[in-house]
């Protein structure tokens, strides 16, 4: 015992007169200087959407503070690591001397390391453990007064809550709460005692056995007075310390996500709506489509609040990549041709527009505007868009969101578009508007570039008012094994495409864009009101190619007609 206290006391006088290590940083430079590995993205009321790894050295959370940790968990990581923790002034004596009395007597090994110790070790590299082997006692006694030092500038709140934060734990995560959430799936505080003593036994050694864990774990569940909790130790330590921890904790939005998130530690709010996101994930999912998109726009702001890439976070985002469908622009030509005074929705379109060559794939046919348009029919929307300038038609399309516009040259070839680029256009149509999509800040209606006359009518032409008004456009490949529906209601313009290499995308493609208007409007939407500019008339067809019925017109259009169809109509 004399020894003992001979080393007690030259061990205190040594560190009366240490000189202070002045390198080690204050808590607010550590505290400040800690970035996650993880970004994260959130919606716009502050709810998680998706998280991306961006740092592949370590997996550590943010910065946790000690507030968080469960009441679980701060009582098994002192009483495994420092039971004497808040009464000490950085180094505990009896368990320093003690530990020094076994190694030297002893073939077992302690290290008498307290909290603070362990802290110090982890700021200062030249205080760490060896990667091979213990310290020796020179590191014991460097760290040991660097503890001291640590405890003369730093509260023991301040201590503990870096402690929490700079512990390694099992492979690459640093930090309980990367332990809590990697291995548990919980939030720090969540913990409860099993998983608490099972991280408090991964201090000691993080990469051990599972049953090694369990069994320090259970050792120090029996010191807490819970030795009922051994068999659902074990069971955890088995199933969760060396299961694929690899995945995202939040995956609603990873396409969105992976775009914008590109520095360790970023957090950023988005325009997403996490409920709806969900809902209409869900609903992709159970479609059986396994790259169908979603995009769901405001149509006041043009802010995205849905943006579904696709079921599977791995596939290619399925709202930017690019699709070549024919026909997705016809609505948007018909617009042109109804401000242009070239047709009216009454107008009659038939026979291959001039030139035509005699074995094209044109049929011969003959409709109105609306049937041609709400039918898909070829023949009379050929010979429609034969009557458009090229270039307007270019002009249009690249006004209502199509980037890089089509050539001047070719504005009938099958445009490849981005589902983003279609529901901006879409939107256009439903709000008369044009501007880019908001996924980050608060939206503008952004910059008129369609009359609300045109847009009316050729909404009217599209619509449907069955449980409430809607219009939409289905266009889809000359295979059927793509397909894209855009429409709106009166508050969201909804896209969907589907490429689920069957006969079938057009049909998967309207039930999940019926479905998602569904979710995020469930009440009924109402029809727009006709603006300034258009009038109602009674017409009928001469010859009959289509029952009497009262159409819509822009003032002063009501005598346009085809010049290649013999067929006209009459106003009543």
């Amino acid at each position: 015992m004399k020894s003992v206290r001979v080393l007690c006391v030259a061990f205190v006088i040594a560190v009366a007169n240490a000189p202070a290590f002045a390198q080690l940083p204050s808590f607010e430079q550590v505290r400040n200087g800690f970035v996650g590995s993880d970004a994260t993205l959130l919606d716009r009321k502050g709810t998680p959407l998706s998280d991306v790894r961006l740092d592949f050295t370590v997996r550590r959370l943010p910065w946790t503070p000690l507030t968080a940790l469960s009441p679980a968990m701060r009582e098994a990581l002192l009483a495994a690591e420092d039971k004497r923790f808040f009464e000490h002034p950085g180094v505990d004596w009896r368990a320093f001397i003690g530990a020094a009395w076994q190694n030297l007597w002893s073939h077992t090994q302690r290290g008498g390391s307290t909290l603070t110790m362990q802290v110090a070790g982890l700021l200062e590299p030249e205080l760490r453990l060896p990667s091979r082997g213990r310290r020796s006692y020179t590191q014991k006694w460097d760290q040991s007064l660097a503890a001291i030092e640590l405890e003369r500038h730093w509260t023991k709140a301040q201590i503990l809550e870096a402690y929490l934060n700079l512990a390694p734990l099992r492979g690459d995560l640093q930090g309980l709460a990367a332990g809590s959430a990697f291995l548990f799936g919980m939030d720090t505080h969540q913990l409860t005692r099993p998983e608490a003593v099972i991280l408090a036994a991964l201090l000691r050694g993080p990469n051990a056995k599972p049953e090694i864990v369990a069994r320090r774990a259970c050792a120090l569940a029996r010191n807490l007075g819970s030795p009922q909790m051994c068999s659902d130790i074990a069971r955890l330590a088995q199933q969760r310390l060396d299961a694929p921890r690899g995945q995202p904790r939040y995956a609603l939005a990873p396409h969105l996500a992976r775009q914008l998130l590109k520095q360790p530690g970023q957090t950023l709010t988005s325009t997403l709506d996490a409920d709806m996101q969900r809902h209409v994930l869900d609903i992709v999912r159970d479609s059986n489509a396994p790259d169908a998109a979603v995009l769901v726009l405001d149509n006041v702001s043009n802010e995205a609040l849905v943006w579904v890439g696709a079921p599977n976070g791995s596939l290619p985002d399925g709202v930017s990549t690019r699709r070549t469908l024919p026909q997705w622009w016809w609505p948007h030509a018909a617009t042109l041709a109804l401000d242009t005074r070239r047709a009216t929705a009454a107008t009659v379109f038939g026979n291959p527009p001039p030139g035509t060559p005699p074995d094209s794939q044109i049929p011969f046919d003959t409709a109105s505007l609306r049937t041609a348009l709400a039918q898909h029919r070829p023949g009379p929307m050929g010979a429609l868009l034969h009557q458009l300038p090229p270039s307007a038609l270019a002009e249009r399309l690249h006004l209502v969101g199509l980037e890089p516009p089509l050539a001047a040259d070719a504005p009938d070839a099958n445009g490849d578009v981005t589902l983003s680029q279609a529901a901006t256009a879409w939107r256009a149509l439903a709000t008369g508007n044009s501007g880019p999509v908001h996924v980050q800040q608060a939206g503008a209606e952004g910059l008129r570039v369609l009359s609300t006359a045109a847009s009316f009518i050729v909404l009217d032409m599209l619509s449907s008012n069955d449980g409430g008004w809607r219009a939409q456009w289905v266009s889809q490949s000359p295979d059927s094994r793509q397909a894209m529906v855009v429409g709106s209601s009166d508050r969201y313009t909804v896209a969907v495409a589907v490429g689920s290499g069957n006969e079938h995308a057009d049909r998967i493609a309207e039930q999940v864009w019926r479905q998602s208007m569904i979710a995020v409007q469930p009440q009924p939407s109402r029809p727009p009101q006709p603006p300034e500019g258009v009038s109602s008339d009674i017409v009928l067809f001469d010859p009959p190619i289509e029952a009497p019925r009262r159409e819509w017109f822009i003032r002063g259009s009501e005598g346009a007609s085809s010049s290649s169809s013999s067929e006209r109509y009459r106003k009543f």
